[in-house]
């Protein structure tokens, strides 16, 4: 056999080996972001914030836009008369958001200034009301919002909104 004459450009091809294995570990790291909850549920994106005693929510950071989302809030009772409890959301955050249902139903709500107020009736002897807020994110992006009590214990919420 004769020898085979081939343009070659070695310098060319080991830039794009380079450019190749860069590309490897670019879909390595989005799949390990994946799986780590970074673009939905997983152990990155659940958040539990807030004092036990006080106030704690637990929700996930990371939400596709139109999907289902839980805020799941802790309200420890604190001794009242009359067994209620108050929770509140600001109003840019109700503004980002269409809220579905709340669980247990609140006996009221009213709507103020800054936000939106539900109460609670709490048994006697009921240690902690446990509040879901089952919400849709209308919009995409990163989205703040607030969560009081009536005693001034307050939370801030981050979460991001996928397409």
């Amino acid at each position: 056999m004769g020898n085979l004459h081939i343009n070659q450009d070695l310098r060319f091809q080991k830039r794009m080996w380079r450019i190749e294995r860069g590309g490897w570990a670019a879909m390595a790291l989005l799949v390990l972001s994946a799986s780590a909850g970074l673009f939905g549920q997983g152990p990155v994106s659940r958040a539990i914030v807030g004092d036990p005693s006080s106030l704690m929510v637990d929700y996930e950071r990371f939400v596709r836009y139109g999907s289902p989302l839980q805020l799941r809030v802790s309200l420890p009772h604190i001794n009242t008369p009359d067994g209620s409890l108050s929770l509140k959301l600001n109003r840019e955050f109700l503004n980002r958001v269409r809220v579905s249902s709340i669980t247990p139903h609140p006996t009221a709500e009213a709507l103020l200034s800054d936000g939106v107020r539900y109460d609670f009736t709490v048994a006697p002897g009921e240690g902690t009301a446990l509040v879901t807020v089952h919400l849709q994110p209308q919009g995409m992006g990163p989205l703040t919002g607030e969560i009081r009590r009536d005693d001034g214990a307050r939370i801030a919420l981050w979460l991001f909104v996928f397409p």
